[in-house]
């Protein structure tokens, strides 16, 4: 069986069993994470990943009682006059769009701007550098509640017989080698714990909104528990299009209805489209929202009108690239290509950089990832990807998308029965796209009065 059969296949085994710890439905948690395990083992063939280990070595031990933490952090609070409506959560390894001299989170800075211009009071954290989240972050308080969670863990072999059954089940399906109990328990056990600093966190706070970015994030799954429980509206900015083509936008059955709490109020997406499509696949989670809110980073940009240039744009995502584009680009000198890795999956460069070796006149790699995408994607002729959400951008800058792999035409398959999008599988596609000037494409996104006033409705 197929591995992205074999997970669907296990998905549908064990998607309305019950997962409860710490009385929570873990599914949600299980069902993407176990997902994304599984994209990395196809993408990258290893079958011996060191998945993590529950162990009680991994927890330092706190040198306060749980107490005098709480004090502490009571303390602390105090001293901060105002607490601002908004908290924003963001990830500084995700400062990878250069921008006005300096590299920003293009999820994020540009709600920053709105809100000052709006008077918006908000705080950031920054889920990569909690310990810069002063006054609110205490190391020691974080780990007092990992030992209390780890040993709630221990202590419920219900849940943990239930976790090893379908880790077993996994192993069967996809790979012996593929273990990911450790893993998962690890995963489970950190959540809860930051859950519960969370909780005690909002508790101690007045916000009123968390804004995040990819809810499916483990830390920020966290978050939005916790803001659920303290009556805290969460909004998450979609970046990107949203299909069923990722692991935690397909759709999740009725059982969800147990498990919303993992689940932002309000996802803010860039198109009708996607609006559309979340209504349906979330439609058993009580409470969610969809809203075509726009894509705000291209909005606080001036308009570029660049003069086309005889070159293409190609945004990598970690899975190589077909051999008939391989050889297009090292053997043919009458377009330029432009090779643009993913910055989650830097596993590209080599081959890139042997490419460039190849055919160095006709192959750029250096401003291919150096250029914000929004400066370089005005000039191209053409953006060739597999499945990237770049498509969307290169729509806005009438850019034709040349699309391939399974999974692409999965997720632009409307775009690709228009005729918007070309689909391309041999040389003979890619050279017929390439001759091919008698379509632009073109995709409009709420303007910036439109995002000011659904961020003043929202926020």
């Amino acid at each position: 069986m197929h591995s992205e059969q074999s997970l669907e296949h296990w998905i549908q085994l064990f998607q309305d069993r019950p997962f409860v710890f710490a009385e929570t439905h873990w599914w949600p948690l299980i069902k993407i994470q176990v997902s994304y395990q599984g994209y990395l083992l196809k993408q990258q063939g290893d079958t011996h990943k060191p998945y993590i280990q529950l162990s009680n070595e991994q927890f330092p031990t706190p040198k306060k009682t749980k107490k005098s933490l709480f004090n502490s952090l009571k303390e602390r609070l105090q001293k901060k006059a105002i607490t601002p409506a908004v908290l924003i959560l963001t990830d500084h390894k995700n400062q990878t769009t250069a921008w006005e001299g300096h590299l920003v989170n293009a999820y994020t800075q540009p709600f920053e701007l709105y809100f000052s211009e709006q008077q918006i009071a908000y705080d950031l954290f920054d889920i990569s550098k909690p310990q810069d989240f002063k006054p609110f972050y205490d190391s020691n308080l974080y780990s007092s509640f990992q030992h209390e969670v780890m040993s709630d863990f221990n202590a419920d072999t219900e849940f943990q017989s239930a976790l090893q059954t379908a880790c077993r089940s996994l192993q069967e399906l996809l790979h012996s080698d593929f273990d990911l109990y450790g893993f998962l328990a690890t995963q489970i056990v950190n959540n809860q714990a930051r859950y519960l600093y969370f909780v005690r966190l909002f508790k101690s706070c007045s916000f009123q909104k968390l804004l995040l970015y990819c809810y499916y994030n483990n830390f920020m799954m966290a978050a939005t528990r916790a803001a659920h429980h303290c009556g805290i509206e969460v909004i998450e900015y979609q970046h990107s299009q949203i299909t069923s083509g990722h692991f935690a936008y397909s759709p999740w059955s009725n059982r969800m209805v147990d498990s919303a709490i993992f689940f932002p109020n309000i996802f803010w997406a860039w198109r009708q489209s996607d609006v559309t499509y979340i209504q349906n696949s979330y439609q058993y989670i009580p409470g969610f929202r969809a809203i075509v809110g726009g894509h705000v980073f291209l909005s606080r940009m001036q308009a570029i009108a660049e003069q086309k240039e005889r070159s293409i744009l190609f945004t990598l995502q970690g899975q190589g690239i077909p051999e008939f584009l391989a050889h297009r680009i090292v053997n043919e000198n009458d377009w330029k290509w432009y090779l643009r890795v993913h910055p989650r999956y830097p596993q590209d460069q080599s081959l890139i950089e042997e490419l460039k070796k190849q055919n160095p006149d006709f192959v750029e790699i250096d401003e291919a990832n150096q250029t914000s995408i929004y400066t370089l994607m005005p000039r191209m002729g053409f953006h060739i990807t597999a499945y990237s959400g770049s498509a969307l951008e290169a729509s806005y800058f009438g850019v034709r998308n040349l699309i391939f792999s399974s999974k692409g035409a999965q997720t632009y398959h409307a775009e690709i029965q228009s005729g918007e999008y070309l689909l391309i599988d041999t040389s003979v596609d890619l050279n017929q796209a390439l001759a091919s000037n008698d379509h632009k494409s073109h995709l409009s996104f709420p303007d910036r009065a439109m995002i000011q006033k659904n961020i003043l409705q929202y926020f």
